[in-house]
């Protein structure tokens, strides 16, 4: 039978005329040829396709320019083998559209017949081999197969036949009839956080048949934070006779990210220190503002104060709000009857006492206890006076008063009295 047209223009009959494969040997219609390339006898404005053989890429096949005669046998042959009559055999050829350039404007509608019942039908304009596959019950040992084409057309109506074959059923795998819908599997993905990158992880599809996925956005993209972000994903299959292409969607959610806030609790101050940059110094691991509580300039009372900073993110779509706090320790003031230094330094109009500023005015220097001392030209502080109109600030625990005072000045005089007295008795013993 000569299936695969290896043995050149034999084995088989047709009504066209058989051309040889040489330059536009192959025009007008109807004629046929066997070649390895349609190419070689088709050529000037409408040349055919420039391709290999199905069988190894580089044997023979037969070719056609289609006649407008749709009762013209194309292709007949006889199979040299014998068939069991009454058995069923399937049928299988690989056709092609040989039509160039662009698509065939009249594609072949090619039959084939065993013993005058219908096999199957190609009608694809497809400019790759297509198989063509059937099945039928054999009514003689050796059935004639017969190939006619139903297009009419004259102009296109170009196509290639190769392999031949008949087996027994059941014995070979059919392909899909015609283009079949192929599927993509692909669930939502898990939340990711922003800034990370679509990777496979996410771009994770499964294509029902071989072939590639393209994804939109690509590998690598950064979405910005937001709910319910469309992923897309178109399928090609590897073979587009066969299968159809496929295209899906799903949904990603992008968190917003966290920005880390670093704030180092700050070393403690003296009361009366007001807050500024040495304390209210976090920083963020992206652009944006602080806004502390309280502000800078602020002064604290004693003990142990709570700051707190709120950071606004500059890029507010991708970055959460982060509010954090320390805690700053204020060490209460101390005068020089409750353990504060008797000395303290000059600064222009200004008393540094403890390491920080008091006015000095009229010889005095009033601190935030509500005691006013007279100031000496060595700096020396001495005379404490209750401090009229004012409220203790800096203290922890009882605020001392001048009673206070007054009994510690009454014992320093009982004190010397009995000093003294020491003294005389001494001398009167001596």
């Amino acid at each position: 039978m000569n299936g695969t047209f290896e043995a050149g223009n034999t084995g088989f009959t047709s009504s066209y005329p058989y051309v040889t494969p040489v330059a536009t040997n192959c025009y007008p219609e109807p004629t046929y040829t066997v070649t390895t390339n349609p190419n070689n006898c088709k050529g000037g404005a409408f040349p055919w396709l420039d391709l290999a053989d199905h069988t190894s890429g580089s044997g023979q096949m037969f070719v056609a320019n289609g006649s407008p005669n749709t009762t013209a046998i194309v292709w007949q042959g006889t199979v040299n083998q014998d068939l069991v009559i009454g058995n069923s055999y399937d049928f299988s050829a690989w056709l092609i559209d040989v039509f160039s350039p662009g698509a065939d404007p009249a594609p072949p509608t090619l039959t084939f017949k065993a013993d005058g019942v219908t096999i199957g039908t190609y009608s694809s304009g497809a400019h790759t081999w297509t198989r063509l596959f059937g099945t039928f019950v054999a009514t003689s040992k050796r059935p004639v197969l017969t190939l006619t084409n139903a297009q009419s057309a004259a102009f296109g109506n170009d196509f290639g036949i190769d392999d031949i074959n008949i087996f027994t059923a059941g014995t070979t795998t059919p392909p899909p009839a015609g283009p079949v819908a192929t599927t993509i599997t692909w669930a939502n993905p898990a939340d990711i956080t922003y800034p990370t990158p679509l990777s496979a992880t996410q771009l994770n599809a499964v294509y029902s048949v071989p072939g590639t996925c393209v994804y939109t956005p690509a590998a690598g993209t950064v979405l910005n934070a937001g709910a319910a972000q469309t992923l897309s994903v178109t399928c090609t299959p590897t073979d587009t006779v066969a299968y159809l292409p496929a295209t899906t969607t799903v949904k990603i959610n992008v968190l917003k990210a966290t920005p880390t806030v670093t704030w180092v609790t700050p070393t403690p101050i003296r009361c009366g220190s007001a807050l500024s940059a040495t304390q209210l110094n976090a920083t963020a691991s992206v652009p944006g503002t602080f806004v502390y509580t309280p502000p800078a300039g602020t002064l604290l009372a004693a003990g142990s104060q709570t700051l707190s900073t709120t950071f606004t993110p500059t890029d507010t779509t991708n970055y959460n709000t982060v509010t954090t706090t320390v805690t700053q320790s204020v060490l209460p003031f101390v005068n020089p009857n409750t353990g504060g230094p008797w000395n303290g330094t000059f600064s222009g109009i200004n008393l540094i006492y403890n390491g920080l500023p008091y006015a000095i005015a009229n010889g005095r220097v009033a601190f935030p206890d509500c005691t006013t001392w007279v100031v000496a030209p060595t700096g020396y502080l001495s005379g404490p006076t209750n401090t009229p109109n004012c409220t203790p600030f800096c203290l922890v625990g009882t605020v001392p008063t001048m009673s206070d005072y007054g009994l510690i000045a009454l014992a320093f005089a009982l004190m010397m009295v009995s000093v003294l007295a020491l003294r005389r008795a001494r001398r009167r013993t001596a």
